[in-house]
C-alpha cells in the first residue's frame, strides 16, 4: 500500500502527501492520480518537494528548513552526507587537494554537533549537503502535548533523488520544561518514546508540512547559516 493523505488548503485547493517507502512509490501515486480521480483526471500536477542543486540556494534552503520546524526546535545535527558538486578548474587548482579531485561522495558518521560545524565540512569538501540527521526538542507548547527529543533524517542526493525524503529515526522521552544541552551520552540514557505508528505518522506529516512551507518561501527570516560559514571558509 502507498498511503495518501489529503487536507483542505486556502483558496479552495487541496494539499496531498504521499507517504513513500520505496523509490517507485511516487510514480505509483502519480499514475493513480492521473487515471482514477474524476472529474480532474489527467489534470493533477504531482510536484515533489525538493532542494536546489545550486550550492548557495541549497545552503539557504537547508538552513531555512532547520530553523522553521514548528513540531520542535532543532538542537543538534549529526552524520552528514556530502556529494561532490561541480567545481571550476580555478577552484580545483586553489584547493591543491588531490583527494578532492577523486572524491564523489562522503557519508560521515558523527556525534551530535552544530550546523556550523557541518557547514565547514561541506565547504572543505567542495560539496553539497545531501543528507543530515536533525534532533528536535518537541514540547507541549509547540507540538500538541508531545514531550520528547525526536531525531529525523533529511535526504536528497543531487542528480539522483527527485524529492526530499524525511524519515523518522528515533524518539526519546524528555519531559523537562527547559531545552537540554543535548549530547550523545544524554541521548543514550533517555528512554524510547512509546508512540504508536499513528502518532509517529502524524508527527512526520506535520514535520513535512513545515518543510514544504520553508521551501515554498512562506517562512520568513530564514537563517543563512550554511552560506555564512561557506563565505567565512573562503575568506
Amino acid at each position: 500500500d502507498v498511503p495518501v493523505m489529503l487536507r483542505e488548503a486556502p483558496n479552495g485547493e487541496v494539499e496531498m502527501a504521499v507517504i513513500v517507502r520505496r523509490p517507485e512509490d511516487f510514480g505509483v501515486a502519480s499514475r493513480w492520480l492521473h487515471s482514477g480521480l474524476e472529474p480532474s483526471r489527467n489534470a493533477w500536477l504531482a510536484a515533489p518537494i525538493s532542494l536546489s542543486t545550486d550550492s548557495s540556494k541549497r545552503a539557504e534552503q537547508v538552513a531555512s528548513v532547520l530553523t522553521h520546524f514548528r513540531v520542535g526546535k532543532v538542537l543538534k545535527v549529526s552524520s552528514p552526507d556530502i556529494d561532490k558538486r561541480e567545481i571550476t578548474s580555478d577552484e580545483e587548482k586553489a584547493t591543491g587537494d588531490k583527494f578532492l579531485e577523486i572524491m564523489r561522495r562522503a557519508q560521515y558518521r558523527t556525534g551530535l554537533t552544530d550546523l556550523a560545524v557541518v557547514a565547514e565540512r561541506v565547504a572543505a569538501d567542495s560539496g553539497l549537503l545531501s543528507g543530515l540527521t536533525a534532533f528536535l526538542w518537541t514540547h507541549e507548547s509547540n507540538s500538541g502535548g508531545r514531550k520528547a527529543i525526536v531525531s529525523i533524517r533529511l535526504k536528497q542526493r543531487p542528480g539522483r533523488d527527485n524529492h526530499l525524503e524525511l524519515t523518522w529515526t528515533a524518539g526519546r522521552n524528555y519531559v523537562e520544561r527547559e531545552a537540554p544541552r543535548l549530547d550523545d551520552e544524554q541521548m543514550h540514557d533517555m528512554t524510547p518514546v512509546d508512540w504508536d505508528m499513528h502518532s509517529k505518522r502524524e508527527y512526520m506529516l506535520e514535520a513535512f508540512a513545515d518543510v514544504a512551507e520553508a521551501l515554498s518561501g512562506k517562512a520568513s527570516g530564514a537563517a543563512n547559516s550554511l552560506e555564512v560559514q561557506r563565505s567565512e571558509q573562503r575568506a
